[in-house]
């Protein structure tokens, strides 16, 4: 049996050809294409070979545009690419110079993978940090225990700030008065209560120099827990913190409809003063002046009774006999006290949590959905 001719079909020639001319190196002669091949070590750890990403870049008119091709050459001649550290470039410029650019090289990726500590060391630095701080913290308020538990006892705190008082004021009045005011900024600021030092001062300090100072005093702190509040330096945190606080959450929407009228309920509430100062600097709608005019009303007030209480304290405490008359403007400044104790506090905390968008919008969801039932009824109907 005859075996048949084979006859050369041109397109296999020519596709042939193409692809012996495709795979085959293409030289570098600063033309207009290019191949851009680094030197270095091998790397043949999960590189995409089959895959070259072409830059194509205009200088004129500021288009960039990213492709991906497949080439051919990358399933024939795969040995090419084994010395490279990165998968190489093709440039083409379209109306500028040649942009020569590379990816980031793999073994660069695992010498910065290398480098980074794991997770479960840094945890450990931390803990051991953590622990070693608090340990030291610990010893030192246990050594100096008698100083920092008298902040917590009345009696003892009243009584060490009348024995500092009174040495304090036995120095000129220009240094003893800057020197109180200074101390009652930063003891307002951190939130500490203020009623046994300012009837201290009262008793020490007399009338109406010791409600000046108080004042002062009071005023400066307050400003300066708000401002902290809102500066970079205690803001983020602070923020943090407060943004976990449901009760300044929930007040909201009623700081945004008058946040004046929030601000002197938030000082005539019962809360404690960090909440006063900075939770007024949380609540962004109340400004600065509003919280200064809150603060003169209410701070101002409780200031005059305090010192006041102070100054018949230590006039009483001179009258060995008792021969002194009951003083009526302490006993109305008492009166506003136990007012404000009994009725003005919780008003103002039921006027805080009142929100009547809230309910507004549940009587609007309520209707609506009693507006739906209805529609199904009368279509099934």
């Amino acid at each position: 049996m005859r075996r048949p001719e084979t006859t050369s079909n041109p397109i296999f020639v020519i596709l042939l050809v193409i692809t012996l001319f495709v795979s085959s190196p293409i030289p570098c002669h600063g033309g207009e294409t290019s191949f851009n091949f680094p030197s270095a070590s091998l790397v043949r750890e999960n590189i995409p070979r089959d895959v070259i990403a072409v830059m194509s870049n205009n200088n004129s008119n500021k288009q960039t545009s990213k492709h991906h091709i497949n080439h051919i050459a990358t399933h024939l001649d795969i040995r090419r690419y084994a010395d490279a550290n990165d998968i190489p470039l093709l440039s083409i410029p379209r109306g500028g110079d040649a942009s020569k650019q590379q990816l980031r090289p793999v073994f660069q990726r695992k010498q910065q993978a290398a480098t980074k500590q794991p997770k479960s060391l840094v945890v450990t630095q931390k803990s051991i940090l953590v622990f070693t701080g608090g340990l030291l913290t610990t010893i030192g308020l246990w050594y100096h225990r008698e100083v920092w538990t008298s902040l917590f006892n009345k009696d003892k705190l009243q009584q060490s700030a009348v024995t500092t008082l009174s040495k304090l004021n036995d120095l000129p009045k220009v240094s003893s008065y800057s020197a109180y005011i200074l101390g009652m900024c930063l003891w307002e600021a951190a939130g500490l209560s203020t009623i046994p030092v300012e009837t201290a001062a009262g008793m020490v300090f007399g009338w109406p120099d010791g409600f000046v100072l108080n004042a002062t005093g009071k005023l400066l702190g307050a400003s300066l827990a708000f401002w902290l509040g809102r500066s970079r330096i205690l803001g983020p945190t602070m923020e943090q913190q407060f943004a976990q606080n449901s009760f300044l959450q929930s007040i909201q929407e009623t700081t945004r409809r008058n946040p004046l009228r929030t601000a002197f309920l938030l000082k005539f509430g019962p809360l404690p003063e960090t909440i006063k100062n900075f939770g007024s600097a949380f609540l962004k709608p109340i400004q600065w002046w509003m919280f200064v005019l809150a603060t003169i009303v209410h701070g101002w007030t409780f200031s005059a009774l305090w010192t006041y209480l102070g100054v018949d304290t230590a006039a009483r405490l001179e009258d060995v006999d008792g021969l002194l008359p009951p003083d009526r403007k302490l006993q109305i400044l008492l009166a506003l006290a136990l007012v404000n104790g009994i009725a003005v506090s919780p008003l103002t905390m039921i006027v805080l949590c009142y929100n009547p968008s809230a309910k507004n919008q549940d009587e609007t969801k309520q209707s609506k959905k009693t507006t739906t039932t209805t529609k199904r009824r009368r279509k099934w109907a």
